[in-house]
């Protein structure tokens, strides 16, 4: 009873956390705010009473005017600087941090994609050919075992007719000629954004990504597998193997967030190869498995710290 007491408190916590850093508030936003303070002032002072007299918590309630006042609570950040007086010489804090932790505080951990020591292609190796625009230097890396291959062509029964849907997509409409592929753990590639801001993706063997459907809209699906194969026009073109999640349309009683199940290799109700120009966004959603229920539950209060 205690553990359940203790988790709902951080479920109040969480939800406040991630509409607090949002980088963008609606005026749903704000009552959705209003609501999740609120709440946390109910929620902690029951399970430590010793919080009830934090000033704190009571200042807290007032981040709804202050995020009204300059349109997000992000807009309200301040650089860790100035004089103290209780020290002998002023504090520059993360003004002078040094750029190492970038890589650091940019997320709550590190990978190994996000460090600069990655190796380039070797000379031998076909540039890969972007169907689009907005997509530049695509880079595979890391090829995988034959066994590995075969592991993942087990649940692709579709392969080749998915495989062909996929260059129709990129606009090459005959039947392919050439069966060159070749299959690995991971891709690299800049995007242009909406808004003109080139990122670089970094895209690996179980991440899970966003794809947006006309039909349903913000879907989600964990990358199984990164290949390349040869088009008719004599260029390789990267491809990426997934298994959707499918919204089951229940809540997890304690967590407050809803359950979803993994795609199976017997459900083909689904496209499971796709170009990689398909991919909205890489791990900006995060999902946790539960072994009791052999479901998977998506994180609701997933956030980016600043």
């Amino acid at each position: 009873m205690a553990k359940n007491v203790i988790i709902a408190c951080w479920v109040y916590v969480a939800k406040t956390m991630r509409i607090v850093f949002e980088s963008k508030f609606t005026l749903d936003s704000y009552d959705e705010l209003q609501k999740c303070l609120e709440e946390e002032m109910k929620i902690l002072p029951k399970v430590f009473p010793e919080f009830a007299n934090l000033p704190n918590l009571h200042i807290n309630i007032h981040l709804l005017v202050h995020a009204r006042t300059y349109g997000t609570l992000i807009n309200t950040q301040v650089v860790d600087g100035g004089a103290d007086q209780r020290l002998s010489q002023p504090c520059r804090g993360f003004a002078t941090m040094s750029s190492n932790f970038r890589n650091l505080l940019t997320n709550w951990y590190i990978t190994e994609d996000k460090v600069s020591n990655e190796q380039e292609p070797e000379g031998n190796e076909e540039a890969i050919s972007s169907p689009v625009d907005f997509i530049t230097n695509i880079i595979l890396k890391r090829s995988l075992s034959r066994q590995d291959r075969e592991n993942i062509m087990k649940n692709l029964p579709n392969f080749k007719s998915e495989l062909l849907l996929s260059f129709m997509d990129i606009g090459q409409k005959s039947a392919l000629i050439y069966s060159q592929m070749s299959w690995y753990e991971l891709a690299t590639y800049t995007m242009e954004e909406s808004d003109g801001v080139f990122s670089k993706v970094h895209l690996h063997i179980g991440d899970v990504v966003t794809i947006h459907e006309e039909d349903s809209g913000e879907c989600y699906a964990i990358i199984k597998g990164i290949f390349k194969y040869k088009g008719n026009d004599d260029k390789y073109y990267a491809f990426i193997t997934i298994d959707w999640f499918d919204n089951i349309n229940r809540i997890h009683n304690v967590l407050k967030c809803p359950l979803f199940r993994i795609q199976t290799s017997q459900d083909i109700r689904w496209r499971r190869i796709f170009p990689i120009s398909i991919i909205d966004h890489v791990q900006k959603v995060h999902f946790v498995y539960d072994t009791k229920i052999d479901l998977w539950i998506k994180n609701n209060y997933y956030f980016t710290a600043i």
